[in-house]
């Protein structure tokens, strides 16, 4: 008898000291999952005294885990044994978390379940993707902006040949050649191309930006031109 007591003075200095929260539960013949007991890293881990919820069923003490798998699992691992390992996103009116959960039968119809919060480890993991993400999208915008830098060389030398032979075309057309319409609508033309040439250059950083003071109505207008017909309705 007394190494039994000393065995469970050992075992209970275990879970009191354990800095892992530890709650244990017990199945009723009814089928109410009961919380028995609790040791200090529980109010630590989960923010509020849990003294006063023992007695309670699962779904009383912890409204935030009705609906999810957690009663479930409890009940069959006190019902059949087993265990099972989780991470719990846990909300209520008292408090919230992400919680890593450790349950494990410890007798027949009785469990435990110990956990911890990794709020903090998860919000770090969620920070470190969103970085990732933001570094994938920079490189594959640092792509773009060197096959449009390429595109944009060879497309601007054949624009040259364009204006080149329009400025001939234009020179040697009389002021009342009905054909003269038509050569400035090409030239018209290879000059915005040229001027979004250089917007793709100064986008992959192969040209310097030359900030200047436009004026914002012509722009769109003559942007909207450029694009309705390939827009439609």
């Amino acid at each position: 008898i007394e190494g039994l007591r000393e065995s469970e003075g050992r075992v209970r200095s275990i879970v009191e000291s354990s800095p892992m929260a530890i709650l244990l539960y017990e199945l009723e013949p009814s089928g109410r999952l009961v919380l028995t007991a609790s040791n200090p890293a529980g109010d630590r881990v989960l923010g509020i005294p849990v003294g006063p919820l023992v007695g309670r069923t699962i779904e009383e003490a912890f409204p935030g885990l009705v609906g999810t798998e957690a009663p479930d699992r409890y009940r069959r691992i006190c019902a059949d044994g087993g265990s099972w390992e989780a991470e719990i996103e846990y909300r209520d009116d008292r408090f919230r978390g992400v919680y890593e959960v450790h349950a494990f039968r410890t007798a027949p119809g009785m469990m435990a379940v110990m956990f911890l919060d990794i709020s903090e480890r998860r919000r770090a993991e969620e920070e470190r993707r969103r970085l990732e993400d933001q570094l994938r999208q920079s490189q594959k915008m640092e792509a773009v902006g060197r096959l449009a830098g390429g595109i944009a060389h060879d497309f601007n030398n054949l624009l040259m040949v364009i204006m080149g032979h329009g400025e001939l075309l234009r020179r040697g057309l009389a002021g009342d050649d009905p054909r003269l319409r038509k050569v400035q609508h090409v030239m018209g033309a290879a000059e915005r191309a040229a001027r979004l040439v250089r917007q793709l250059l100064a986008f992959s950083r192969k040209q310097d930006l030359e900030p200047q003071v436009v004026d914002l109505n012509a722009l769109v207008a003559e942007t909207a031109r450029m694009l309705r017909p390939l827009l439609g309705e």
